[in-house]
């Protein structure tokens, strides 16, 4: 496969995920997984570990979302 063959298969799931409304939603949801994981590890960081439990506690709530 050349370079730009795999560029094109990415730019086609790419835009296969965004224009599908379920896989805009799981990309979405990907991306507020991370940010929220990221929240957690700050909040580890700074040893605000009751701003961490609250976290943790909405992670796991986004997490068990559909």
């Amino acid at each position: 496969m050349m370079p730009g063959d795999a560029w094109a298969v990415l730019a086609e799931k790419i835009f296969s995920w965004t224009t599908d409304e379920a896989g805009l939603a799981a990309f979405k949801k990907r991306r507020a997984l991370a940010a929220k994981k990221a929240e957690v590890k700050d909040a580890i960081a700074r040893n605000d570990f009751d701003a961490a439990r609250v976290l943790m506690a909405e992670l796991e709530r986004l997490s068990a979302a559909p």
